[in-house]
């Protein structure tokens, strides 16, 4: 086997190289982004280094022609004849990805799960697709791979992530070559999306704790809640309102409570919750509300922990707006570290129009996620998450 270094702008002029020197066969070995050293080539765009193993006696010059010209009228007749014929953008990329920030908050896809693997109906894998990422066997391997890499990008998926969820598709391709790049890539996300099921299917009480930063739709989340419990599941609903420092909040659940005949709590420290939890112990699930306040404030983390402490809840959601940016996330999820067992809900999906956040957070926190809310009516606009319809929105349309 040879072992050759290839230098490119990018990484589709990398994979014309590559294709054409040494054919499908060619395996990755590594993907860097390289600056030239000199004052003049600090402001200029860095290019890829790409280290590359090839076996000269599987890539004769007939085959290798062959090959590209195969591939080559395949992509231009699926994407228009637009696109260079791309091949293994992601595989490559993930190399350098495993070494920077964050990839090992990215655990390794279940070896034992495929793309069409059992789920409700409209939650199927995909099985057929005319795009470049849905070929199978070399042509996933040359194309698919970056053509899907750089949609998850374009999609708000932070590169790191992305780069990482491309070498588990390779990894998964090479293992399960007759299926195609998306339905590899699909396996991989819907992989790292752990839904978190019914949280009220058990038969005794549950006390779900709300957090989250101010204006985040933490409140407008529990009434739904609240609302599809009381309304379609038929149970006797509570809820305690600590957050009574915005009186909006407060006279938000008095409205909706009145309506639904849920009876209100208003508390104003940590320990008045427990008198709060006896007067509602004839309730099938108790929702209780918290102060939003900014990510790290000390006194908000004492009130939470007095909170937890006294009302022992079963389940904490951390509600996190959508919208947001991932840094502006991160530094919330970690603030909330101290909350041992929280899971999440993402709200205000629907003022967005790339899903890549969705897969950050659930990468990045580590937690299962409960539900999604996509509009201010109550109570149908919040629907419990679904892994393989946050995969497609993720990874985009076959």
């Amino acid at each position: 086997m040879n072992v050759k270094k290839i230098q490119a702008e990018d990484m589709n002029q990398a994979i014309r190289i590559i294709s054409k020197e040494f054919g499908s066969d060619a395996v990755l070995l590594d993907v860097k982004r390289v600056r030239k050293k000199g004052l003049a080539n600090y402001f200029k765009k860095p290019h890829y280094e790409v280290t590359v193993e090839y076996d000269p006696a599987k890539t004769p010059l007939a085959r290798k022609l062959s090959t590209i010209k195969a591939i080559s009228e395949q992509y231009k007749a699926d994407a228009g004849g637009t696109k260079p014929a791309g091949e293994k953008g992601g595989a490559e990329k993930t190399a350098a990805a495993s070494q920077t920030d964050k990839p090992e908050s990215v655990p390794p896809a279940q070896q034992t799960e495929k793309p069409v693997s059992s789920g409700p109906a409209a939650e199927k894998a995909p099985t057929e697709t005319n795009e470049p990422g849905a070929q199978t066997g070399a042509k996933s391997d040359l194309s698919g791979i970056a053509v899907l890499t750089e949609r998850l990008i374009g999609n708000r998926v932070e590169k790191d992530f992305a780069f990482a969820i491309a070498k588990q598709a390779a990894e998964y391709l090479s293992r399960e070559p007759k299926l195609s790049a998306y339905e590899a890539f699909f396996s991989v996300i819907s992989n790292h999306i752990a839904p978190a099921g019914n949280l009220f299917q058990k038969q005794e009480r549950s006390t779900v704790l709300f957090l989250g930063t101010t204006g985040v739709g933490k409140t407008t989340s529990l009434v739904k809640i609240a609302a599809d419990l009381s309304l379609n599941a038929k149970k006797k609903v509570g809820i305690i309102n600590t957050d009574t420092y915005r009186i909006a909040a407060h006279e938000q659940l008095k409205i909706y409570s009145d309506i639904l005949d849920i009876p209100v709590k208003a508390v104003y420290d940590g320990e008045m919750v427990v008198k709060a939890m006896q007067d509602l112990s004839d309730r099938d699930a108790i929702l209780i509300d918290t102060p939003g306040k900014r990510p790290g404030d000390p006194e908000h983390r004492a009130f939470v922990e007095t909170v937890l402490s006294n009302a022992k809840p079963d389940i904490v959601l951390l509600a996190v707006s959508a919208p947001t940016s991932f840094e502006a996330c991160r530094e919330i999820i970690d603030s909330y570290g101290f909350v041992r067992d929280y899971r999440l809900l993402i709200t205000k999906i629907d003022e967005i129009s790339a899903y890549g956040n969705l897969l950050n957070l659930c990468l990045y926190s580590n937690r299962e996620l409960t539900y999604l809310t996509n509009g201010q009516n109550i109570p149908k606009d919040i629907e419990p998450a679904q892994k393989y319809k946050i995969a497609r929105l993720i990874l985009g349309k076959q």
